[in-house]
């Protein structure tokens, strides 16, 4: 079978390894859309060889793009190599990229010969890079450069021509043609999931607050229950995951996961419906929780095992340079 579109990604491998979840968002809304799309998932695992099968199988006449989410791929250096993931903490690179491999060529900036693998099989083929981390792969030769959140700029990308090298039209993913809030993330059977993986979960989408170092689209919103899934679909995809895959573990990727107590009580409505117990990590707000005190029963109650937490909060200069307000003590 030939596909649409493929999508290349890496792994989360900190605190707990799990799947590239930009990738598998984007795949679900083309697919949503009529276009058929395989997620390639360990691109760290990726040797030349296997690349070459799968363009053999995956790449046809109608193969419109393939592209490259940088989320997971490592902080590329200047002039070559990387600084991994894993050499935060104290293993060498060369224990974290595996030879002649996809990132290992990636970052040498050896492009071209993967590249040219997939135009073999469908000149015509757009290559688009898109994720958090593409200034650092801005010598990657790409038709397209994506910014910010990708629904709606992709599927201009796969049904228009003439589209700008660097799309960014829409970063906040706001066009009417499709609803976030009634949106879930379906994984196949060419994603080869595993029994208890962990999984990504957006439950709202944005912040309500601005904090001076965050470029991420959607902050500062006034109103953030306007960004929340509804509780029908949040429901449906935790429950699709558990029948299926018995997933009950969670990264959850909301930028500020506890910003309000009204927001946790609607969660809180969902949890309770669940056959199960979620288990999960998130972004949170310490001063919020000394505001709110409440959230900690409601944080336990929905299931709430490790947090990231802004260290910045406890340095009052940076604290103040940043926009929060509230006594580090």
């Amino acid at each position: 079978m030939t596909f649409d579109a493929i999508i290349i990604t890496d792994t989360a491998i900190y605190p707990e390894w799990n799947r590239g979840y930009g990738a598998h968002r984007l795949a679900t809304h083309m697919r949503e859309n009529g276009f058929s799309t395989l997620v390639i998932d360990f691109s760290s695992a990726l040797s030349f060889e296997i690349w070459k099968e799968i363009c053999n199988y995956a790449i046809g006449n109608n193969t419109k793009m393939l592209g490259l989410s940088t989320t997971w791929l490592p902080y590329k250096k200047p002039g070559g190599g990387v600084v991994t993931e894993l050499s935060k903490f104290g293993l060498e690179e060369e224990d974290s990229i595996n030879n002649n491999s996809f990132i290992e060529d990636l970052s040498n900036s050896n492009y071209q010969k993967w590249i040219d693998v997939a135009k073999s099989k469908n000149k015509d083929i757009k290559i688009v890079v898109g994720g958090p981390k593409i200034d650092f792969y801005l010598d990657f030769p790409p038709d397209h450069f994506v910014r910010g959140l990708g629904e709606t700029q992709v599927i201009d990308i796969l049904t228009k021509d003439n589209l700008p090298k660097i799309v960014d039209y829409d970063k906040e993913s706001k066009a009417a043609s499709w609803s976030w809030n009634n949106s879930r993330t379906v994984y196949t059977e060419y994603d080869m999931i595993k029994d208890n993986e962990w999984f990504t979960l957006e439950t709202s989408r944005g912040c309500r607050f601005k904090c001076a170092f965050c470029s991420y689209p959607l902050i500062g919103q006034k109103n953030m229950m306007n960004f929340m899934k509804t509780k029908d679909s949040l429901y449906q995809e935790l429950m699709e995951n558990y029948n299926k895959y018995k997933v009950v573990n969670y990264k959850i990727a909301d930028d500020t996961f506890n910003d309000s107590t009204e927001k946790l009580e609607y969660l809180l409505d969902v949890t309770r419906r669940l056959p199960f117990k979620l288990n999960f990590w998130a972004y949170v707000r310490l001063d919020v929780i000394a505001v709110h005190p409440q959230q900690i029963e409601m944080l336990k109650e929905l299931g709430i095992r490790f947090a990231w937490i802004g260290i910045d909060s406890f340095h009052p200069i940076a604290s103040k340079k940043i926009g929060k307000g509230m006594d580090a003590e």
